[in-house]
């Protein structure tokens, strides 16, 4: 079995409080992590760029 290679922990400076929160509580609402949570909401970003 091929090996997995370690997700890289990123820092995320510059966040308002208020926003980290705020997603925080969606992501647990969803059941998911933080992590995932923020990068599902990238990916719908810039799919929904990649459609204008």
């Amino acid at each position: 079995m091929p090996e997995k290679k370690p997700i890289p922990q990123i820092s995320i400076r510059g966040m308002h409080p208020d926003i980290h929160h705020r997603a925080k509580v969606a992501a647990i609402k969803a059941r998911q992590t933080l992590g995932h949570w923020i990068t599902q909401a990238i990916i719908e970003r810039l799919n929904r760029e990649r459609g204008q």
